[in-house]
């Protein structure tokens, strides 16, 4: 993930193994240059289209240490910014909801859905500001199987692949799961954090290896000796075969003769199919050992 050169590291007498020093799980040092080179440079995922259904439907989100927002445009088409007013800095909008504006509650400047400023009070004060020239800083925004994802890149020229291009064979992995992905609908939604380093949940999701002890019950429906693990690139599919012997959950719950799609797209959007709902998991860090 990062190279030992791009750092001074700390001296260390511990032994070698295959897993990253333990510095990585809790170096402020480690996780701003994280935000750099991934969390500011890949593609993220951010909400479902459903979220964004009429004209001026907004969510707000945060990417590594950049807040964004993203709004539904009069033309249809979703639009992404940085979710700060370009006058002083103050955050625009919070949460999700509707909006005729996006209004700063600083002074009072306000932008329409596609980011260009429509109305500045008391424009005497700026004679000189040439008010085109000022708009809500872009993102890249596109969208897969009725999920958007956004880009920090502020034109599409500078960016080193499209979202396709970065989701490489994944996508069509997940074709494979019987039910349309654009047609899932939301039904719940939670939040939790722990006092533990944002890597800690990936390498527990990409190791099978404890399923059979730690979900010896919860999860007893997928047969340990049916998961098939493939790298794609920078993403891992996990196909994940059911036991026929065993009652589960019915949020886990599958026909023996079909799979679990299961998966993970590089660096924190993890996902599980059952029969018929689908689990999304989207790893945040808060700081180096809190996520």
């Amino acid at each position: 993930m990062l190279s030992q050169t791009d750092f001074k590291l700390p001296n260390t007498t511990a032994p070698t193994s295959q897993g990253l020093p333990g510095y990585c799980y809790f170096s402020e040092q480690i996780l701003e240059r994280e935000y750099e080179t991934l969390w500011h440079a890949t593609w993220q995922l951010v909400g479902r289209e459903a979220d964004l259904a009429k004209a001026g439907d907004y969510l707000t989100c945060t990417i590594g240490t950049q807040p964004i927002l993203l709004i539904r445009s009069q033309t249809g088409a979703i639009k992404a910014m940085h979710n700060v007013c370009p006058h002083r800095g103050a955050r625009l909008l919070d949460g999700h909801g509707h909006c005729q504006q996006i209004r700063c509650r600083y002074h009072s400047w306000s932008f329409g859905y596609d980011g260009a400023l429509q109305a500045l009070p008391q424009a005497d004060c700026f004679p000189n500001l040439d008010r085109s020239t000022v708009a809500l800083a872009p993102v890249q925004v596109e969208t897969w199987g009725g999920f958007v994802f956004v880009h920090l890149a502020a034109d599409r020229r500078f960016l080193q692949e499209s979202l396709q291009e970065y989701l490489a064979g994944f996508g069509d992995y997940l074709r494979q799961y019987p039910h349309a992905w654009e047609e899932l609908r939301q039904v719940d939604h939670w939040e939790y954090e722990h006092s533990v380093n944002w890597k800690f949940f990936v390498e527990n999701y990409l190791e099978s290896y404890h399923l059979s002890t730690v979900h010896a019950r919860s999860l007893k429906c997928f047969d340990p000796k049916q998961i098939h693990t493939s790298p794609d690139g920078r993403h891992y599919q996990i196909q994940v075969g059911y036991r026929s012997d065993s009652e589960t959950h019915p949020s886990f719950a599958g026909a023996t003769d079909s799979y679990s799609y299961q998966g993970f797209v590089f660096p924190n959007w993890m996902v599980n199919t059952a029969n018929d709902n689908v689990s999304i998991f989207r790893v945040t860090p808060l700081a180096a050992n809190h996520g």
